[in-house]
């Protein structure tokens, strides 16, 4: 399978006393007192951290697009700046953080037993300088609590609960954030996905073992962003650098700070996942590639026979954005059934065929046209029927 080649521009590396951005290391050694408990014969410990030590001690695992490592967003100002003003009025964050250290700096910790509790113990705990601590949840309190000390709030020794757990790897800790997150607070893991698309990639994970794990979902979940991110990829594919990445600030500043013009996109990745799911659901059982391939021919069709609003933004919008691009892919099923019943199947030249008959054409997209009203599932659904019935006539 032929891609595209990338030409992403490296972000430049922030000064902040110590390597570099996302390469924070406990710059002295830390004791602390710590309750160790185990799961699964798994060591965990519950601690107690300020907003400055862990502004001075830990890193934010946050997604490089250059180099696809990394599974958290940048965090957002607003919220940020919310929950300051929340610890400013006397809120409090009785939650805990979690952290994670990963791979060999597992070996370098160590604890001390102080006292015994049953299924608990009262530890001593010792990380030494050097070790890198990865904050994977409550990024956003750490930044408050600083914020609101940085406007003259006294919350030097404002604590924060913090459970550490060890990981094997980036893979290993993503999939707790993944589980923290899309399993109980049903908030956007997209990124986290692509862990598990990196996950499959190293064979760590098999995608048949999902499906007799019963995971169905998890396997839906995965197709779409492999094929999200291939449509980005492979050669001939209309999208090629028209997907925003996650993280896409990082390469506008890059590309300011190197004196280029700041890249643009028309699609954001997580809305495209989203979208794909009747493709998914309709290939299941083939791999991403070969759905990529179907999709590729499809879109390919779609140029052809709607050349003028491909070309033109401005005039049909909706054909580069949810509206016109949900329609289009909860129409898929029909006319990839449809076209296989013609010579040579699913083809470039046969999916036009269906798509002009459906009666897709430029207007469909115009700026004011049919699609102008139209929102949410159930109305792009309820359109892509509309084109299903024009085949009947």
């Amino acid at each position: 399978m032929e891609t595209a080649e990338k030409r992403a521009v490296t972000p430049a590396r922030k000064a902040s006393g110590v390597e570099g951005v996302n390469a924070r290391q406990v710059v002295r050694e830390i004791r602390k007192l710590a309750i160790e408990y185990e799961q699964h014969g798994d060591p965990f410990y519950v601690t107690v951290w300020t907003a400055p030590e862990l502004a001075e001690n830990t890193t934010v695992p946050e997604y490089d697009p250059t180099s696809d490592t990394g599974y958290q967003r940048l965090p957002k100002n607003p919220r940020v700046h919310r929950a300051a003003r929340y610890l400013e009025a006397g809120g409090k964050f009785p939650g805990a953080i979690l952290l994670s250290i990963r791979g060999k700096d597992r070996t370098l910790i160590s604890a001390q037993r102080v006292r015994e509790d049953g299924s608990a113990r009262l530890v001593e705990l010792t990380i030494p300088e050097g070790v890198v601590i990865y904050l994977v949840d409550g990024q956003h309190r750490k930044f408050a609590v600083m914020e609101a000390i940085e406007d003259g709030s006294h919350l030097e020794n404002f604590g924060l609960a913090s459970v550490i757990f060890l990981s094997e790897d980036e893979i290993d800790e993503a999939e707790q954030f993944r589980t923290i997150h899309k399993e109980q607070k049903n908030v956007p893991t997209d990124l986290v996905d692509r862990i598990l698309d990196r996950a499959v990639e190293q064979n760590r994970v098999s995608p048949v073992t999902l499906r007799q794990q019963g995971e169905f979902k998890k396997v839906r979940d995965l197709m779409a962003i492999r094929v999200a991110r291939l449509l980005g990829e492979i050669a001939g594919s209309p999208w090629i650098g028209r997907i925003k990445p996650p993280n896409e600030g990082l390469l506008v500043d890059a590309a300011k700070e190197a004196g280029q013009e700041p890249p643009t996109w028309e699609l954001n990745e997580a809305s495209l996942k989203t979208s794909l799911g009747p493709v998914v659901e309709l290939l299941d059982g083939r791999n991403a590639e070969e759905m990529a391939d179907f999709l590729i021919a499809y879109w390919q069709a779609v140029i052809e026979v709607c050349p003028v609003a491909w070309r033109d933004e401005t005039g049909y919008p909706y054909l580069h954005n949810t509206k016109g691009i949900y329609v289009l892919h909860a129409f898929f099923p029909a006319c990839f059934v449809h076209s296989a019943t013609l010579k040579g199947g699913p083809t470039m030249e046969n999916f036009a065929t269906i798509l002009q008959k459906a009666g897709v054409d430029d207007d469909l997209f115009k700026e004011g046209g049919e699609l102008v009203n139209i929102g949410g599932w159930g109305g792009f659904k309820n359109k892509a029927q509309e084109l299903v019935s024009n085949l009947a006539d």
